[in-house]
């Protein structure tokens, strides 16, 4: 009874593909035998996989599928063999169905603070806006100039600095906004490539407003990128000191730590970031690339994820999703998104890369290779090397 039943599905099967194009039912091969499997009707996704495999001899996926099958029917030797031929045919085959594996391999991108190029990707500002204008209605004293010190805060945040300069010279200063005065020039002159001029303005506004958090977070990152990151760790340790619930600051010295390898702060700090403003997409972005460096390989995604979810820039959205797509498997729309970020960064190595390893597991071996040997160019890195010298072969 059940061989006509098995029959009676293989038949009803055969109907059901055969106004499918060739590629289309090839494909459902593949799917239907990962559900007569799921089913435990071993002998029929058997028959799947064996009929794809005669129709696609060299793709090795559907070798994969099969050496899944015999291994849970207790065929090992068929198993291994399976593994062994889809491995000869490519390489990064065994990346197909474990994530953790694609997790490991992907480039991924941090935010960081640049003042050489803010223009470039995964490139984060400094300044927060909405925490300058939370600070402004802090103080009291300050209404006659709030608007105005508002638009310089606003132009500073839009790289408008002409404007910004012209405008902070019109305010009055006084004992109460002089400190603030200060701290915006700093961060002109920090935006526009002089951190040590930055640094003083920095240095007067906490002289003169020793609890002024934001300047001790502001002179950190002049630190930082002096390489002074003693000095950068000891403002920003002040700056939590004296408000522990800015983001901002513990995304600094979360970055801080990173830079000087001290992993397991810089993941504590990531976290207390987004604890304070979970809408916080540099440090979701962030912490889930470091959790992806350490091994942690679920969490990094879910965190990849929230990052994806919120509104940023095309650039960076493209990168996050491809890389996103690529750890599920999705590597046509993988693909996609790389292209599209790489049409704006076109010699982005890191995305150069990614795209050359997506290609790769879609089998465009040419192209992949191509795309690797690009992001090896003027970049040492001994990691991508290797792959590049097992992968791109003329073994393809």
């Amino acid at each position: 009874m059940k061989m006509k039943t098995n029959i009676l599905k293989i038949i009803f099967c055969f109907f059901s593909f055969a106004s499918l194009g060739q590629s289309q039912y090839m494909m459902h091969l593949l799917h239907e035998g990962d559900n007569f499997m799921a089913q435990a009707e071993f002998d029929l996704a058997l028959n799947s996989y064996n009929s794809y495999i005669e129709n696609n001899p060299n793709d090795p996926r559907g070798y994969l599928h099969r050496a899944r099958l015999n291994e849970a029917i207790g065929n090992i030797s068929a198993s291994k063999f399976d593994f062994t031929v889809a491995e000869k045919l490519n390489p990064l085959s065994h990346m197909y169905f474990d994530p953790s594996l694609r997790s490991q391999y992907y480039a991924e991108k941090f935010f960081d603070y640049d003042i050489s190029d803010p223009d470039k990707s995964f490139s984060k500002s400094p300044l927060r806006a909405k925490d300058y204008v939370e600070f402004i209605h802090s103080v009291q004293s300050m209404h006659s100039s709030d608007s105005l010190i508002i638009e310089v805060i606003q132009d500073i945040a839009d790289q408008n600095f002409v404007d910004a300069e012209f405008k902070l010279e019109k305010i009055d200063s006084n004992k109460s906004n002089l400190p603030l005065i200060h701290d915006l020039k700093g961060l002109i002159e920090l935006k526009t490539g002089d951190a040590e001029a930055a640094l003083d303005h920095f240095t007067q506004a906490i002289d003169l407003a020793p609890n002024f958090a934001i300047a001790y977070h502001n002179r950190a990152i002049c630190h930082k990128l002096l390489r002074q990151y003693d000095k950068a760790k000891e403002d920003l340790e002040k700056a939590i000191s004296i408000n522990d619930e800015l983001p901002m600051f513990h995304f600094a010295f979360a970055k801080l730590n990173q830079k000087v390898g001290n992993l397991d702060m810089a993941r504590k700090y990531y976290k207390k970031a987004i604890d304070n403003d979970e809408t916080y997409i540099e440090a979701s972005t962030n912490y889930s690339q470091l959790l992806k460096k350490i091994g942690d390989y679920d969490a990094s995604l879910l965190y990849l994820s929230q990052a994806d979810s919120h509104d940023i820039e095309t650039s960076e959205e493209n990168y996050l999703k491809a890389n996103l797509h690529f750890v599920y498997g999705e590597y046509e729309e993988a693909k996609y998104h790389f292209t599209e970020y790489l049409a704006e960064f076109p010699e982005d190595r890191d995305a150069l890369y990614n795209l050359g390893l997506t290609k790769l597991l879609l089998r465009e071996y040419e192209e992949g290779c191509e795309c690797l040997s690009r992001s090896l160019y003027e970049n040492e890195n001994q990691k991508r090397e290797e792959i590049y010298n097992a992968y791109c072969s003329n073994s393809f």
